[in-house]
Formats: structure tokens, sequence, C-alpha cells
């Protein structure tokens, strides 16, 4: 076998990833919550549900 194989965790604390600019600008309306851009991700999974029920998760913040 050949290469290098890494076993490294890093831990972090949540206070370190969701700070107050995070809070700020989380569910800002732009980018990925662009309105065009949730109109596509809406149309497709309307399309992909067929008519049919559909479970949502984990997707934007609750916008989809």
């Amino acid at each position: 076998m050949h290469g290098i194989i890494l076993d490294v965790k890093i831990e972090m604390a949540q206070e370190e990833i969701w700070d107050e600019e995070a809070a700020q600008n989380y569910d800002k309306n732009e980018g990925m919550f662009a309105p065009e851009i949730l109109a596509a991700t809406v149309g497709r999974l309307a399309a992909l549900a067929d008519g049919g029920p559909a479970l949502e998760f984990a997707i934007g913040t609750g916008r989809v």
C-alpha cells in the first residue's frame, strides 16, 4: 500500500462557527437563497415528487 493515511480530528466550538456575523447574514436573500435560485429548486423538487407527497429536510433555512 502506498500513500499516507491521516487520521486528524479537528474540534471546533459552536461559537467559532456560528458567530454574530454568521447569524446576521444567515438568512439574507442573496446567493443560494435568491428567489430565482429557490424557484428552480422548488420546481425540481416538485417534478421529482411527480404529484405525490415529498419530504424536505436540510435544504436551506426552511425557505423551500
